[in-house]
């Protein structure tokens, strides 16, 4: 399926099947792998070639939906609650997208110890959830409501690389909300702060869809 992707990107689908629970037991019972669900908006990523404006980061959803109003006026976007899973599947197959604030560890996945210190966003474009239900992987068409958590993945892309990111919801939704700190770093003196910190990136996302022409 969808052979068009690097074979990185294969072989990460392919870690979050061992991962998940579906697959352990039926390691263990000698019985068939799950199957998954993918769904994918595809996006032709931009890569930031060196810096570009200095220390450009974003500290506030609402400032980043102001900036992309701005910039590209084609898009609709709104600053909203961190979204459920089904709010994420329902948005996608909507054809919207989610830009979400979480802490970036060293290889890029989502990082549950950092407390904010390295805030990043990330653009959600799809996602996979495996289903014990299925015999192979199958392009989900239509939304659904998924039965287990653990067994939900969304797939990313960020700035700093090209490869579609394969991350466990919950770790992108804890990651996002343990961002209290700029970090050690981040002089303020250097960045431009809301009053309220990151709490303009804690527990919220915005959302982006073209408008109706």
């Amino acid at each position: 399926m969808w052979s068009e992707y690097s074979n990185l990107f294969h072989e990460r689908i392919e870690v979050g099947r061992r991962e998940c629970a579906y697959f352990k037991k039926a390691m263990m019972d000698g019985e068939r792998f799950p199957g998954a669900r993918l769904f994918l908006n595809k996006v032709e990523p931009i890569i930031q070639n060196g810096p570009q404006c200095g220390m450009g980061e974003i500290f506030s959803a609402q400032w980043l939906t102001q900036l992309v109003d701005e910039v590209m006026p084609e898009l609709s976007t709104e600053c909203r609650k961190f979204p459920t899973e089904q709010e994420i599947i329902d948005s996608l197959h909507n054809q919207s997208l989610f830009i979400i604030p979480y802490d970036c560890d060293k290889n890029h996945m989502p990082s549950m110890e950092r407390n904010g210190e390295a805030a990043h966003w990330c653009l959600v474009i799809g996602y996979v959830y495996f289903d014990d239900e299925l015999n192979e992987d199958v392009h989900q068409k239509e939304s659904f409501s998924p039965e287990d958590l653990d067994q939900f993945y969304v797939l990313t892309l960020h700035g700093k690389s090209r490869q579609i990111g394969v991350w466990e919801y919950k770790n992108l939704h804890n990651s996002n909300a343990q961002l209290y700190e700029i970090g050690a770093n981040r002089s303020r003196e250097d960045y431009v702060i809301p009053p309220t910190g990151l709490d303009e990136l804690r527990g919220k996302a915005v959302i982006v869809k073209k408008k109706a022409t």
